[in-house]
């Protein structure tokens, strides 16, 4: 029993850190599609440097309400942000920035 409970637990936790690293794949694609620094891509979706650095850790917890928030400033739709397109594959896999034609072709005129 106790073997399978972990089994459990360990998939529970590999689904939530898939769907982090969709999210946080799909903000780095946005950035280098820019070719922002991370600094300069904070304070332009209006975030503290340190809040975004937190966003891109194993340990962010992001709210959807602060997903949003970010897909808005970064003209996007928040389901964009969560879905896994082959830009985001490519930057979870490589660890290499990925674009999406999709986020260059919205450009930035959600910023503020």
């Amino acid at each position: 029993m106790r073997t399978k409970d972990c089994r459990r637990k360990a998939a529970q936790a590999a689904e939530g850190r898939t769907l982090l690293r969709t999210f946080q794949a799909s903000i780095e694609a946005i950035r280098c599609a820019n070719g922002l620094s991370r600094k300069a891509f904070a304070a332009q979706l209006g975030l503290a440097s340190s809040s975004y650095f937190h966003l891109m850790t194993p340990k962010a917890n992001p709210s959807l309400d602060y997903i949003e928030l970010i897909a808005e400033r970064a003209g996007v739709e928040p389901m964009g942000l969560l879905a896994r397109s082959s830009a985001t594959a490519k930057h979870e896999s490589e660890q290499t920035p990925g674009v999406s034609r999709r986020f260059v072709s919205r450009g930035w005129a959600g910023l503020r």
